[in-house]
């Protein structure tokens, strides 16, 4: 598995927990505390302490906490290849002493040390522990690897269906079928997708609205802007104070 993240860390979540800016993303959360609910079309699920909950990318994602009590949790909202299969909420609860509980440990200490490389090692073994406990959200169609992440790494140049199904050696039309079948959407509206995702994790780092555009395969400031209204109702300004 490929995993990439847009960003990761440990923390509070914000007073408006606000992420709708990320669509089409996995994640993985540790939660130590706080109280706040996932909403789910049955209804909210309680995010309890001392569980895994991962989040499929095809699983809408909505969530709220009490602001007086908000989450502390470990996160990571990431991109995967091969994709993730399903859209249920997979939570996994884990004892402080478990190999699960240990990876945790490891993995925070990672995170807060810095240093993305040590990071993403110990993620991918969380991850594939957690895969083991929910077996229906285990990577799906191996075929689309390749073209998934020549996305995930060359979403800032312009890439061609053409090319992308060639990786996959499908025909073009039925590299479009597998791929929206896997996928919820297109292959050039998951790499127009990722390009947003790409510029929102630069802009909350910092980034210029100008820098960002280049970065992410997007003509110019002003075109980065109006995709960023059109696609995500939001300004690059508004993208910057969003967690």
């Amino acid at each position: 598995m490929d995993a990439r993240f847009y960003t990761f860390g440990r923390g509070h979540a914000p007073r408006q927990w606000r992420l709708n800016a990320l669509p089409y993303t996995n994640r993985l959360y540790v939660i130590y505390g706080g109280r706040g609910a996932f909403l789910s079309e049955e209804g909210p699920v309680p995010l309890r302490p001392g569980r895994v909950y991962l989040f499929p990318h095809r699983l809408p994602f909505r969530v709220t906490q009490d602001p007086e009590q908000p989450v502390d949790h470990l996160y990571f909202d990431f991109t995967l290849s091969p994709p993730l299969t399903g859209s249920r909420l997979a939570e996994i609860p884990f004892s402080p002493d478990s190999l699960m509980g240990r990876t945790v440990s490891c993995l925070e200490t990672a995170v807060e040390r810095g240093g993305e490389e040590l990071v993403t090692a110990y993620f991918q073994c969380l991850l594939r522990l957690a895969l083991e406990e929910a077996p229906f959200l285990a990577p799906g169609d191996q075929r689309l690897a390749p073209a998934l992440e020549c996305i995930h790494r060359r979403f800032g140049e312009k890439l061609t269906l053409e090319t992308l199904a060639a990786l996959t050696h499908l025909e073009k039309n039925h590299f479009i079928r597998v791929f929206r079948r896997a996928m919820g959407i297109t292959p050039y509206q998951y790499l127009r997708q990722v390009r947003l995702n790409r510029a929102a994790s630069l802009l909350r780092r910092g980034q210029s609205v100008s820098g960002a555009a280049a970065a992410c395969g997007f003509e110019s400031a002003a075109a980065l802007s109006h995709a960023m209204r059109k696609s995500r109702s939001v300004s690059p300004g508004e993208i910057r104070g969003m967690e």
